[in-house]
């Protein structure tokens, strides 16, 4: 005898973590109770077909709707229900692109940003794999759609980050939702009605010359070279490369990526690096002692365009491995300042390099040219309180009516004094 067909149901199946999960067991068909666990629909279908599959949503609407959808593709014997599954199906080809998955989205997001050769790219690799992607999925949030401003505020709370960190973050999710919203996966972007947080002025930690010779001296005992082709030179290289991140201000990966032929010599006899060539295409020059060239001309170059790197592989990769052996230089000189140890890294020395020239005299202006920054804005974010210049103008303009303050001096009054005299009563005398 046929089993009796049940109909067709939705349920929820809570997750362990949910808090009805103890109250209603596992499984649930109580619909007033809204959670982010994942709705399902089970039971036998009219045409006796078992079915027991994801509603694919944590909505129990979007769950009810696919149950009716499912109702009538499996009742044939219903012709208007089953040609309006069809419609409905049709409808659904058109709107395909807003049901896209955050993980989907994300993916074509990042394959985007490597096309267009983003710098940081590794950046958003790391902040969507490791953050938030796993925040969506612990929130029970699969469709790009189900994000919302208050889902983006929530996860704009859980970062454990400083508000510099922080607004950077939010600024590649907007990214994100722009990128959607200009496919119309989405219709606005959720994101971009979020406040920036409020961001500490940054300290930038430099090295004084002292703690800067003592770098270079360590390089020759932070490590045992014994093995490897050419480890004769390995401590050179390090003190070579110390010395030319300090007085080029590059970055590491610039340090890395320099080329041999952008060294040269003017016709005065001064060493000069090329930075970068502006929009105009006119290179900027940086001066550098001969002290630093020769540092870095005496050691044998790693390939035949570059002195620290081989050109094989990724330089991103290279940069990782001068990281690993400079930590190990700053452990062992093991910096104190004002009794406390120094947490020194790498990026200290292209502040030294900007801090110790705003010390030295040079203007802001120069400065931000020789760092290669965007605007003047963010080297005054940075190094602002080191301008001396500015610090002289800012002296010499408040001084500037300072010949009011010479008036004569008032004259000075007699005070009265008063007298005790033991039986009689105090008198005061003019004195």
């Amino acid at each position: 005898m046929p089993r009796k067909p049940q109909g067709l149901y939705v349920f929820t199946r809570h997750s362990s973590d949910c808090k009805y999960h103890s109250e209603h067991g596992e499984t649930d068909r109580t619909e007033n109770l809204r959670c982010a666990c994942m709705k399902y629909i089970a039971g036998t279908a009219a045409d006796g077909t078992k079915i027991r599959e994801s509603a694919n949503t944590t909505s129990w609407e979007r769950a009810r709707k696919k149950l009716l959808r499912t109702f009538a593709e499996h009742d044939p014997t219903n012709k208007p229900l089953f040609e309006l599954a069809n419609a409905r199906a049709a409808e659904q080809k058109d709107e395909l692109p807003q049901r896209k998955t955050i993980v989907e989205a994300a993916r074509q997001f990042l394959e985007t940003k490597r096309g267009e050769n983003v710098v940081d790219v590794a950046h958003y690799e790391g902040f969507f794999e490791r953050q938030f992607l796993p925040w969506c999925k612990e929130q029970g949030i699969l469709l790009l759609r189900d994000v919302n401003l208050e889902e983006i505020t929530k996860f704009r709370n859980s970062l454990n980050n400083r508000g510099t960190v922080k607004n950077r973050k939010l600024s590649r999710l907007r990214s994100f939702f722009q990128f959607c919203r200009l496919r119309r996966w989405i219709d606005d972007n959720p994101a971009e009605f979020i406040k920036p947080s409020q961001e500490l002025e940054p300290q930038a930690e430099y090295f004084l010359p002292d703690e800067f010779r003592t770098l270079l001296d360590t390089c020759y005992v932070s490590h045992t070279w014994e093995r490897g082709r050419d480890y004769e030179h390995r401590a050179d290289r390090l003190r070579a490369f110390l010395l030319f991140a300090r007085w080029t201000g590059l970055a590491m990966i610039d340090v890395v990526r320099f080329r041999r032929d952008w060294l040269s010599k003017d016709i005065n006899g001064v060493w000069r690096v090329m930075l970068y060539r502006q929009k105009n295409g006119n290179p900027v020059y940086v001066a550098i002692p001969h002290q630093a060239a020769e540092a870095v001309l005496a050691i044998p170059p790693m390939s035949e365009m570059h002195f620290f790197w081989s050109g094989n592989g990724r330089p991103e990769t290279a940069v990782r491995g001068w990281r690993r052996s400079l930590e190990h230089v700053y452990t062992v000189a093991d910096l104190k300042r004002n009794g406390k140890k120094l947490r020194a890294h790498t990026h200290m020395l292209r502040h030294t390099f900007a801090i110790e020239k705003l010390n030295a005299g040079a203007s802001l202006e120069d400065v931000s040219l020789l760092l290669a920054h965007h605007s003047i804005k963010i080297t005054e974010r940075h190094y602002l309180r080191f301008d001396q210049r500015r610090q002289e103008r800012l002296t010499r303009a408040a001084m500037v009516d300072f010949e009011q303050a010479q008036t004569s001096q008032p004259p000075k009054h007699r005070r009265p004094r008063v007298l005790s005299m033991p039986g009689a009563t105090a008198v005061a005398q003019q004195i």
